[in-house]
């Protein structure tokens, strides 16, 4: 699996002016690899991730997935359905489902339930298969989300922010939760929290609307 971006651009209307967030970035990744975008609010980190998972078309660039250009559309919507896990800053668990329920809504497959408690077990969280939403901590229900990206078992998961809302010891945790799984698939994560990193990844930063390779 090889995943490159090219020269990428994002820019807002702002009135009668143009605002450009960044422009011509490039960059790739390989499998298993841990990539981190990090900078502060409004530098397009998040908008970045967007793009490159496929959830929004950027105004200029291509981003190419083995081989092939993701276009909007069919395609994009079938690469995040197959290959792509997803976890938000916030969790966005469907309040009327349980635990289990909402984990299983990630795939189509009617035996996935096994799978789930498996995973709901190896995070602690397996007494928890039955409660709703609005019973779990703000940290159980990122764990939920995190549960929900990976039973289906994607090539990358995409993060934004998924530590933003937690505090220190919750968010250190959902990150552990998210390393261990990239020993399996590619995990691209935006943050601004450079305290729950390990100095190991892969890091990125966008600086003076360019993307710059290492720590700044």
């Amino acid at each position: 699996m090889k995943f490159e971006v090219k020269n990428l651009s994002l820019s807002y209307k702002d009135g009668e002016d143009k605002r450009e967030i960044f422009n011509d970035i490039s960059f790739s990744f390989k499998e298993k690899e841990r990539i981190v975008i990090v900078g502060p609010s409004g530098t397009g980190k998040s908008s970045l991730l967007y793009m490159i998972s496929g959830l929004r078309t950027p105004d200029v660039g291509e981003i190419i997935y083995d081989g092939k250009v993701i276009q909007s559309g069919e395609m994009a919507l079938n690469i995040r359905y197959t290959d792509f896990g997803f976890v938000f800053q916030q969790h966005y668990l469907i309040p009327y489902l349980n635990v289990l329920d909402n984990i299983c809504i990630a795939r189509r497959d009617c035996n996935l339930k096994e799978e789930a408690m498996q995973i709901l077990t190896c995070m602690g969280m397996e007494k928890m298969a039955t409660k709703r939403p609005f019973e779990l901590s703000g940290g159980e229900k990122q764990r939920v989300a995190i549960a929900r990206a990976i039973v289906k078992k994607p090539k990358i998961i995409f993060a934004d922010e998924p530590t933003a809302s937690l505090d220190s010891r919750n968010a250190k945790l959902i990150y552990n939760l998210l390393k261990e799984f990239s020993q399996q698939a590619t995990l691209v994560i935006a943050t601004h929290d450079k305290s729950i990193l390990d100095g190991d990844e892969r890091m990125f930063n966008i600086h003076d609307k360019k993307l710059i390779e290492g720590i700044i």
